[in-house]
């Protein structure tokens, strides 16, 4: 299914003379990393599971970026790029403010009064994209306010006022012109929904371009090269304009495939961003930092290295960069953050202090707080270490073996990011630091939702905390969902509704291990007795009633439905390495497929305050008025998921650092922006759930989703905001949450791997019991 979001609402302008504040952050600079030795194109800073940085390997050495941040979130919503004219003047375009310009390289900013903004703005038209290119001319793709309905035009402002409206002659896969871009030439290029790049003549004519293997993402210009991305997993495409030929250049893209295969857009920001420099040269910009490229050359040159500075913060979300002639740089992140990068001789190349942190897989939470931690001491340097990249190259038995290893050594990191990670065996073998008085010394903005930090505790101590919680629920007609107390009442519910329906899926899962997998998430915290033993006898029902839900779903299921069902899981294990029920997507709700029939319920998990709006808006959908959103219960009860659970390691040397990096996980900044969940910050919490009401729309429409298939089903849900009592709903649901599952891997796979015989029928139950009881036995041993 694809989804598109469009948010409502107009945003207010007003006069803008705006000055940047200061603020020292650190940056390697001037890093060269030959690319065609051994290291093959990556950067030096330990690797992508690595966040040591590469500046200055002389604790002495001097000179680094220093960042001045200016705020322009009131005049920048949803801004397209940073453009810089001939002049060296700098123009911010954006889809629903005024465009803004610079004539001091960015230090103080004005509103541009233009005739044909205006009119879009009264026309409340809706701007898709917007550039303007060196000599000032505009190309802006924007769609005229009508109900329900995309239908695009795309219009080239010159300087002089002269308007042309560009023709075109699309597929019915491109739909319409999506992006625009402007060579320094002055050329105009077009993409659409599709693999076709268009040229856009002087009369408003097209002609088609290039054609590439599927849509470009991002196009920029250096010198006669059209740089393209839109391969995410391999390099970029360049193409000489003069000669009309592609360019190799292997030595940019092992840089990339080493650190940006991973990357990703949403039309309005990219986490990895690339723009022209002086003459032949590309700068990129990401979680790595900043780079220098000169094209078909031989080395990346680091500038600012992204784990000592604000480019390495997950949470800002580039729009935009240019390189100014005084060798600083300008970066535009969604939200209208402007950062200027300066280099200062005076500053330390690397920060004296250092922390370690690790965490299994990349945690973009711990990264955020971080980048926090570093800006407000930038005499600390944070070393992160991730365990396990996303190439799977390693088991997560084998990381946790060396990690054990070096922390029983005295060697271990800090600070542990332990999901997914065996905590019970390092509290009892006393490897964790009791944080109990760093914890209980939070109060104000900084006090959290007692009674999940009560869950976590082990007689009279705790040991590990949550930095963002999700929970289980279930969405549907009232008559089923208030019926469904535990494990067993799904079932039952699963059989009555497959009474009612002999045809068709009733969840959106069709194996076993997609069963065991969902419902585990409310029932494992039962499958340990309080002495920490397997439950057998937890273990024999949980098998008995998933069997019961599969045998339900699995009865009405059609082949297009298994077969759509397998297209998406081998799609995961291309993509991630891992079938879809084991992918951190798996749980999560799907109003969109309920609302287009897939489904006859839905039951996942939801974690930020849109999605708990998605799924409150979906009874007023015509027809679902008698639908509600509970609480999901198994074998447990009062369930939540905790994650980004972090311990400090009892035996660190830095033990004040670590518990002062805990408090920017908890604290309101690190919890204003979370990646995997609600916040456990109460002031954070509350923050997250107060509208924008600039994006109100009329009879409070906050935004709107669509959705269509490759049968061409359309499906669209228009979004209201939480009310203050779904909200006192969700605070009353929260506060009653007493019962973390803490996923035990070793447990859970046993069960999930033997118990998909038994709901095979190729078992018997007491045979598959038998197996686990014999396989965890050796486990709990260890």
């Amino acid at each position: 299914m694809k989804r598109k979001i469009v948010t409502a609402g107009m945003k207010k302008i007003c006069s803008l003379f705006l000055a940047g504040t200061m603020l020292l952050l650190a940056a390697g600079c001037g890093n060269k990393v030959e690319t065609n030795g051994s290291n093959n194109g990556q950067v030096e800073d330990g690797g992508t599971d690595s966040n040591t940085p590469t500046a200055g390997a002389d604790s002495g050495a001097m000179g680094r970026y220093v960042e001045t941040v200016t705020d322009l979130s009131d005049y920048c919503f949803q801004s397209k790029e940073i453009a810089k004219l001939s002049d060296g003047s700098m123009v911010i375009a954006d889809a629903y403010g005024s465009p803004i310009i610079s004539k001091d390289n960015g230090i103080t900013w004005n509103i541009m009064e233009m005739d044909w903004f205006t009119e879009l703005q009264q026309t409340q038209a809706y701007i898709m994209d917007i550039t303007t290119g060196t000599d000032g001319t505009v190309g802006i793709i924007y769609s005229p306010e009508e109900e329900g309905e995309l239908n695009p035009v795309c219009v080239i402002i010159k300087p002089d006022g002269t308007r042309i409206e560009a023709q075109f002659s699309l597929s019915e896969e491109e739909y319409y012109p999506y992006d625009i871009y402007i060579s320094g030439e002055g050329r105009i290029f077009v993409t659409a929904l599709g693999p076709n790049i268009y040229e856009v003549k002087e009369d408003g004519s097209t002609e088609k371009y290039l054609t590439l293997e599927s849509r470009p993402c991002l196009i920029q210009f250096v010198n006669n090269y059209m740089i393209i991305d839109g391969y995410f997993g391999s390099g970029l495409i360049i193409y000489d304009m003069e000669k009309n030929e592609y360019v190799e250049d292997e030595v940019l893209n092992r840089f990339i495939i080493e650190n940006y295969a991973d990357r990703d857009f949403s039309g309005n920001w990219y986490s990895f961003y690339f723009f022209p420099g002086e003459d032949g040269v590309l700068y990129m910009a990401g979680k790595k930092g900043l780079h220098r490229h000169v094209i078909g050359g031989s080395a990346i040159e680091q500038i600012v290295d992204g784990s000592l500075s604000s480019l390495g913060n997950p949470s800002n979300l580039l729009t935009g960069m240019v390189g100014l002639d005084n060798d600083e740089f300008l970066a535009l992140f969604s939200g209208g953050k402007l950062i200027r990068f300066v280099y200062d001789a005076s500053v330390p190349t690397i920060p004296s202090e250092k922390l370690k942190v690790y965490s299994l897989k990349e945690n973009d939470t711990l990264r955020q707080a971080i980048s926090i931690y570093q800006n407000n001491n930038p005499n600390a340097f944070v070393e992160y270490e991730v365990g396990m990249g996303d190439d799977n190259s390693v088991t997560r038995e084998d990381v946790l073996k060396k990690l054990n290893t070096r922390i029983m050594a005295g060697e271990g990191p800090d600070l542990l990011v332990l999901d997914n990670m065996p905590v019970d065996s390092y509290i009892n073998k006393g490897m964790l630091l009791d944080l109990t008085s760093c914890l209980d010394g939070l109060t104000g903005e900084a006090e959290l939702f007692s009674n999940i930090v009560d869950a976590f505790d082990k007689n009279g101590k705790v040991y590990t905390v949550p930095c963002e919680i999700q929970l289980p629920a279930v969405l549907g007609k009232e008559k089923y969902t208030s019926a469904l107390h535990d494990l067993e009442d799904i079932a039952d519910v699963m059989e009555q509704m497959r009474e009612e329906n002999a045809e068709g899926g009733i969840i959106d899962l069709y194996s076993p291990g997609a069963v065991m997998r969902l419902f585990s998430l409310v029932s494992a915290p039962a499958w340990k007795t309080d002495s920490g033993e397997m439950n057998q006898e937890a273990i024999t029902e949980f098998l008995t009633q998933t069997k019961r839900i599969y045998d339900a779903q699995i009865e009405g299921a059609t082949e297009k439905e298994l077969e759509r069902y397998n297209q998406v899981d081998a799609y995961y294990m291309q993509e991630d390495g891992v079938p879809r029920e084991e992918s951190d997507y798996f749980p999560n709700m799907d109003e969109m497929g309920y609302l287009g029939k897939k489904t006859k319920i839905v039951m996942g998990t939801f974690s930020y305050p849109y999605g708990y709006a998605e799924l409150n808006s979906v009874e007023k959908v015509k027809g679902y008025e008698d639908n509600q959103l509970v609480p999901l219960n198994g074998q447990s009860k009062n369930v939540f998921i905790p994650k980004t659970i972090v311990g400090i390691n009892a035996a660190s040397g830095n033990i004040e650092m670590a518990q002062d990096l805990l408090k920017v996980l908890l604290g309101k900044e690190n919890q204003s922006s979370l990646f995997s969940g609600f916040a456990v910050n109460k002031a954070a919490f509350e923050e997250s759930f107060i509208a924008d009401e600039n994006y109100l729309g009329e009879n409070g429409i906050y935004g709107s989703l669509a959705m269509s298939d490759e049968d061409g089903l359309m499906v669209s849900l228009d979004i209201y905001w939480v009310t203050q009592e779904q909200l006192q709903t969700l605070r009353d649901w929260i506060a009653g949450a007493d019962t973390p599952y803490i996923k035990d891997a070793t447990l859970e796979d046993t069960v999930c791997s033997e118990g998909a015989e038994y709901i095979l029928g190729n078992r018997s139950l007491e045979e598959v019991i038998q197996a686990i009881s014999e396989k965890v036995a050796i486990y709990m041993a260890e």
